[in-house]
């Protein structure tokens, strides 16, 4: 994504739902050849829009970004010092 490419994911997997469906690319059945097929081609159709989305969404994995939230979550989750 951060190479303004859009992404091809498994369905139910790892990165399915991060994202809604569309934004960045699309979730795939993937052991199905044919799922894969007309998704690639979807992606063909509409390149431009879903490789800018690409690129903006990216910013949402920069570590500098989730490295405070997990500190923040973390200091939250610690008693309070009196």
């Amino acid at each position: 994504m951060s190479q303004a490419l859009p992404i091809i994911y498994s369905k139910n997997q790892g990165f399915d739902k991060q994202i809604d469906d569309g934004i960045v690319g699309f979730s795939i059945e993937s052991k199905n050849c044919d799922d894969i097929c007309q998704h690639i081609m979807k992606i063909l159709e509409v390149y431009e829009g879903l490789s800018e989305n690409a690129l903006s969404y990216s910013g949402m994995f920069d570590w500098t970004l989730i490295n405070d939230k997990y500190y923040k979550l973390y200091a939250n989750a610690l008693p309070k010092r009196m």
